[in-house]
């Protein structure tokens, strides 16, 4: 979906470099206009430099600094032989919602663009910017051809993102990237810039994880801070707790019990998963639910480095990525048999793995790694046998002696599906406070928002009275009244027009 950011109206002449001039393409049609530019290297970074990242929000992920080849190769380029920049790079691929030209002596001209988004070149842009203000070099002989789409409002949706997805080819880009813009995505992001975890009197300093919504986002924060400025970001999201969207998938199927689609490849299974339960009931996806994740990457990871430091794998190197998720999906499976749910909270509290939560974990890995070692008679790959479901059931028919009580690890429940449900309400609650400030925000702009709900067609008789009620400075809007509001607003959102 498109951003919820305040619209970019950028005036190319205040930045000095005079109109862009501009070829427009015979094959613009009724849908969308599309033109050629050749953009000189200095004003792209000026504009960069100015927006940052609010003009990649329809790329499908951040800078990824100068430590790709691609990206070295670029900004050595532009150090060495600027001139022939043009020549040796890809160009950008742009949208916007509206541009303004000048024709002037059969030179046509752009002087305004509404809504820029670079969704191709934002490798190039960040790049162009680092090396005039890091490698201090000078932009005056570079140039970058530029492919302008302006897209209606109404069918930016439909078009940006293919445009994205087909043009993005100098870096390598996974269907991962692709999710980065989904709600849920967005909503543990900002979570996660919210949540400090409990600081406890082992020396815990209570640092923050940080949710890398789109891909490259953590060091991409990083590269113009100053030094102090960089310790202090370090220090509340240190690089340890840096939880990235496909490590995530991994932690989440382990413990749902799918260890099989963990080796397959988890993230499509996760993606799916989490747009049906979202689309169901986003309030499930709550303040306990981002610790629960925590949680599970405490675990999984906790578990990963307990195995590869074992003697007993030293001894027998191989299939650490199946033993250990095979390893939590049997724990779980274990816990639940027993009558309990396993106690998230717990984990999140101590920010760590109990000694006695390791020691049942090692158990079970070591029966893991046996059975993975001794497949079937009829199964020629391990590996591929792990990707089966088959695989699954059959570790689950084990009966490994445990000499672990389940009941400390765990919660009954009872008590589970009663903290579940609270959670959900507070979740409902948070949303319901974050949607009234936003509403009461609105009242000088209520009339306007029915002008452009009318206009498009979107208004209806609820959304109508309490918007009207709302314009009179009336606060005690009935909540079908509230609830159409915000339908209403999300469809502006939906094409790009935020109040």
């Amino acid at each position: 979906s498109v951003t919820n950011s305040e619209p970019i109206k950028i005036d190319i002449e205040e930045f000095g470099h005079g109109a862009l001039p501009c070829l427009q393409s015979s094959t613009s049609t009724t849908d969308y206009e599309s033109y050629l530019c050749v953009i000189p290297g200095a004003l792209l970074a000026d504009i960069y430099q100015l927006y940052g990242g609010k003009l990649l929000e329809q790329n499908v992920r951040v800078f990824l600094q100068a430590t790709t080849k691609v990206n070295k190769g670029i900004i050595e380029t532009l150090a060495r032989k600027p001139e022939r920049f043009f020549a040796y790079n890809n160009g950008l691929t742009v949208t916007a919602s509206s541009i303004e030209t000048v024709q002037t002596d059969n030179k046509l001209t752009i002087t305004t663009i509404d809504n820029l988004q670079i969704v191709n070149g934002g490798q190039t842009t960040a790049s162009v910017l680092y090396a005039r203000d890091v490698s201090k070099v000078d932009l005056t002989n570079v140039s970058i051809q530029m492919k302008l789409s302006v897209i209606p409002k109404d069918l930016i949706d439909e078009i940006v993102p293919k445009i994205s997805r087909y043009s993005n080819t100098q870096n390598k880009v996974n269907d991962v990237d692709f999710a980065s813009s989904h709600a849920f995505h967005v909503y543990m992001e900002k979570t996660a810039q919210r949540k400090t975890p409990p600081i406890r009197d082992t020396g815990s300093t209570g640092a923050k994880w940080f949710y890398e919504r789109a891909r490259g986002q953590y060091r991409s924060k990083q590269s113009y801070m100053s030094a102090k400025d960089k310790n202090r970001f370090l220090a509340e999201f240190p690089k340890n707790q840096l939880l990235q969207k496909v490590e995530l998938a991994k932690y989440q199927l382990s413990v749902d019990q799918q260890p099989f689609a963990v080796v397959k490849g988890p993230f499509p299974i996760f993606t799916k998963n989490i747009n049906t339960a979202w689309a169901k009931d986003e309030t499930q996806f709550n303040d306990m639910y981002f610790e629960k994740l925590v949680s599970n990457a405490i675990l999984f990871r906790g578990l990963d480095k307990h195995i590869a430091q074992s003697e007993w794998y030293k001894q027998s190197r191989g299939y650490k990525a199946e033993i250990v998720t095979y390893t939590i999906s049997y724990f779980i499976n274990w816990i639940e048999k027993e009558g309990f749910t396993f106690n998230q909270e717990k984990v999140w509290n101590e920010q760590s793995l109990s000694s006695e939560l390791v020691a049942c974990l090692d158990q079970i890995a070591q029966q893991v790694r046996d059975f993975v070692s001794n497949p079937p008679s009829h199964v020629k790959n391990v590996r591929e046998y792990c990707k089966k479901e088959e695989c699954w059931e059959a570790l689950k028919m084990i009966n490994i002696n445990l000499t672990s009580d389940p009941s400390i690890f765990g919660k009954h429940k009872s008590e589970a599906k009663i903290d579940a449900v609270q959670a959900k309400k507070e979740g409902k609650l948070d949303r319901e406070l974050d949607f009234d400030t936003k509403l009461y925000s609105l009242t000088d702009k209520a009339d306007q928002i029915i002008s452009e709900g009318k206009r498009l067609k979107f208004l209806t008789p609820n959304s109508n009275r309490g918007l009207e009620k709302l314009s009179r400075g009336a606060y005690n809007i009935p909540a079908p009244e509230k609830t159409a509001i915000k339908q209403l607003l999300q469809k502006l959102a939906a094409l790009e027009i935020e109040f």
